[in-house]
């Protein structure tokens, strides 16, 4: 895990566990300034992609409806705060994934 995900795992965390979706964009839209913070997520997004974080069929077909959005984080633009604010639906899935791996 790279010191970018370490940096903002509380915040990560944070957002995960928010249940209501106008809540979870607000505070993204303030996360999403911080540089460090859109490539935690983008790392946590490629490592799923590239198969470094194992996913259970579960968590597969809970993610397939954000397949689309998430094969477009491998593509290095400026639109990527857009996209994680308004498809940031996927965090909830990725983040325990992510945790459960680190044993936290």
């Amino acid at each position: 895990m790279s010191d970018k995900v370490k940096k903002n795992l509380e915040s990560l965390v944070f957002i995960s566990k928010l249940k209501n979706i106008k809540t979870r964009k607000k505070i993204l839209s303030l996360f999403v300034n911080d540089k460090s913070f859109c490539d935690a997520i983008r790392e946590i997004v490629l490592n799923t992609i590239n198969k470094v974080i194992p996913l259970s069929a579960i968590e597969k077909k809970k993610l397939k409806p954000y397949k689309k959005v998430l094969l477009n984080f491998n593509k290095r633009r400026k639109n990527n705060k857009k996209r994680i604010i308004q498809s940031g639906g996927f965090l909830p899935i990725l983040i325990p994934i992510l945790l459960s791996l680190l044993k936290i």
